[in-house]
C-alpha cells in the first residue's frame, strides 16, 4: 500500500483559505502533541488508503446538507507498467493534486 495520499487542489485549496480566514481555530492533534500555538491548519484523518482533510477554522464550515466540509483523498496504486489508478476517487491524469506522506 502506498504511504502517500492525494487530494484534488480544487477540494483542498478552499479548506486552506477557510482556515486562514477564520478568526479562531481548533487545535489539531499534531499541534497539541507538538505544544504549538493555535494557528490555521488542515487536519488529516487517514484510514488505510483513504484520507480526509478538514479546516481547523472556527466557525466550522458546513455543506448545505449539514455535514462538515472536507476534502477526500486517496492513495495511488499500480495497475500496470504505464498506468496508475486512484483507489478512492476518480481523477483524470491532468487533475492538479496535493500529496503528503502520512
Amino acid at each position: 500500500m502506498s504511504t502517500r495520499l492525494w487530494f484534488r487542489v480544487e477540494d483542498a485549496l478552499p479548506l486552506a483559505e477557510h482556515a486562514l480566514a477564520c478568526p479562531t481555530h481548533r487545535l489539531t492533534r499534531a499541534q497539541l502533541m507538538a505544544g504549538e500555538h493555535n494557528t490555521p491548519a488542515l487536519a488529516l484523518r487517514r484510514r488505510g488508503g483513504e484520507g480526509e482533510l478538514r479546516s481547523n477554522g472556527v466557525p466550522v464550515w458546513y455543506t448545505p446538507h449539514g455535514a462538515e466540509q472536507i476534502a477526500h483523498g486517496g492513495s495511488w496504486r499500480r495497475v500496470g507498467a504505464a498506468r496508475n489508478r486512484m483507489s478512492t476517487c476518480t481523477c483524470r491524469y491532468d487533475t492538479p493534486a496535493l500529496t503528503g506522506v502520512a
